[in-house]
């Protein structure tokens, strides 16, 4: 995007982990609408707010629990990484956008 005028301290890119960017991106809502989920390509991170207190809480999508992040034991992600380009980062999901399966139990994600 345009930095013209923009001076940003932090230099590390968008490596997952070292990075304090962020970037959000798909958003959706639960059916009964008292949740709102947003994920977050950069961090790898699903950020949920409760739409009534505003309270959010926060999963990773690279941990087997979605609380230990990268020092956890992996998830599934980690499994499912591309290991014949040494230049890419590992265990990196950059989920994009998702939606609500018909019977709202579930969020269908897709990775990039």
């Amino acid at each position: 995007g345009n930095k013209d005028g923009y001076k940003d301290k932090d230099t590390s890119g968008q490596i997952p982990g070292i990075t304090t960017r962020r970037d959000a991106h798909g958003m959706y809502g639960t059916k009964n609408g008292k949740y709102l989920h947003m994920v977050d390509r950069i961090q790898g991170v699903v950020e949920v707010f409760d739409t009534k207190t505003y309270k959010r809480r926060t999963y990773d999508l690279v941990s087997i629990d979605g609380k230990s992040g990268r020092e956890g034991p992996p998830g599934p992600c980690l499994a499912r990484s591309v290991f014949d380009d040494p230049n890419l980062v590992l265990n990196d999901p950059a989920p994009d956008l998702f939606e609500i399966t018909p019977d709202g139990k579930y969020f269908m994600v897709a990775f990039r």
